[in-house]
């Protein structure tokens, strides 16, 4: 008798702790914490380029973006402050290169040389302050907006600055480079800008 009471108690502390384990790993699995991501890529287009980046500029600017209704007073304004940082890549565009080859005379000419432009422009907002009145709030379209007149507004900067001058330098480098290498290979080469400069 003795033994089967040990017998039945050993299997109800062995069915306790066995239910008291199954419960903390059920407890446990609840507390971590479940993650699912997915994401479609889908390439829409290539094209082809022929474009030259002879100089980057970064630049960083902060936007201060307010409006208000009636009275600059809390309740009425909504004021936003951005800070862009911005990588601006300049150089030419090679789509409106006009060139010609003349193989019997061993000369390349350009007629016409494309002016620097802005190649590309990646940037960054960070939000700073966001402040909206009890009467005047931001929708998504219009921090948007913001964000998009900030882009534009950093692209205006990085064409008055010095950025498009140093691609023209860069330019005449690579001309160099260029005239030189074609030397060497036993080609001319002209560019009708030049000629008409000296």
């Amino acid at each position: 008798m003795r033994s089967l009471t040990k017998i039945l108690i050993l299997a109800l502390l062995s069915i306790n702790v066995g239910l008291g384990i199954f419960a903390y790993t059920q407890f446990k699995a609840l507390k971590i914490k479940q993650k699912k991501e997915s994401a479609t890529v889908v390439l829409n287009s290539i094209q082809k380029v022929s474009k030259l980046v002879t100089v980057e500029g970064h630049l960083s600017e902060v936007y201060d973006y307010k409006d208000y209704y009636y009275y600059d007073f809390f309740p009425f304004r909504k004021k936003v402050l951005i800070r862009v940082n911005a990588k601006v890549s300049a150089g030419y565009d090679f789509k409106g290169l006009a060139m010609t080859i003349d193989e019997k005379n061993h000369e390349i000419r350009i007629d016409s040389f494309p002016d620097p432009s802005i190649i590309s422009l990646d940037h960054d907002v960070d939000y700073y302050d966001i402040r909206e009145g009890a009467f005047n709030n931001f929708s998504e379209e219009e921090l948007t907006e913001i964000q998009q007149r900030a882009k534009k507004f950093i692209q205006d900067k990085a064409i008055d600055s010095q950025l498009m001058e140093r691609a023209v330098e860069q330019k005449e480098e690579y001309i160099s480079m260029l005239k030189l290498v074609l030397e060497t290979m036993g080609w001319r080469l002209s560019i009708a800008e030049y000629e008409l400069k000296g």
